[in-house]
């Protein structure tokens, strides 16, 4: 939640033009985006605002279904003293963590829609934090679900699928 309100936070910030702790005119070239999407034609520009806001959309739609299909096993955080089911359909059986996964994608979007130093810094702060709970969260999967996960995870990639990760042979 932190690096989602950053992020928002820093995208209101230069819609309205505040360059803090810069004066106007005197900020570094990754301060600000203004100057990029000035040069940008509109026609060009617009269209890729349209395409932006669509993944946004696309994403949050996602996540809604995630958050569904995990039904009583979502959770925040790990409760050692719970037993959860192994989620595996629906989004589940094409990567580990879509929520994540979105997540990471919304990331990388904001990136390239305020290409900053700051936005570079919040993203990936906040992805290297979705990889490691990922990990935290396989380790208690491993450790409850013994085989059942260690075959889900052998067959399911962790952000994503399996048909983009080129496979390594097995010896």
């Amino acid at each position: 939640m932190p690096a989602i309100l950053l992020q928002l936070m820093h995208a209101w910030r230069i819609s309205v033009g505040m360059h803090w702790p810069y004066p106007p005119g005197e900020q570094p070239w990754y301060v600000t985006t203004k100057a990029a999407i000035a040069a940008i034609s509109w026609p060009i520009w617009f269209p890729l605002a349209i395409m932006a806001s669509l993944v946004v959309v696309i994403c949050l739609s996602l996540t809604i279904i995630c958050w569904r299909k995990m039904g009583k096993s979502w959770r925040i955080g790990i409760d050692r003293a719970e037993k959860l089911d192994l989620v595996s359909s629906g989004p589940y059986r094409f990567v580990r963590h879509p929520i994540y996964a979105l997540r990471i994608l919304l990331d990388v979007c904001a990136l390239i829609a305020i290409p900053t130093l700051f936005m570079a810094v919040v993203s990936t702060v906040d992805i290297l934090m979705l990889a490691i709970e990922a990990r935290r969260e396989e380790g208690y999967m491993e450790a409850t679900d013994g085989s059942v996960y260690t075959d889900y995870k052998r067959r399911v990639g962790r952000f994503v699928p399996r048909m983009f990760v080129r496979q390594t042979p097995s010896v």
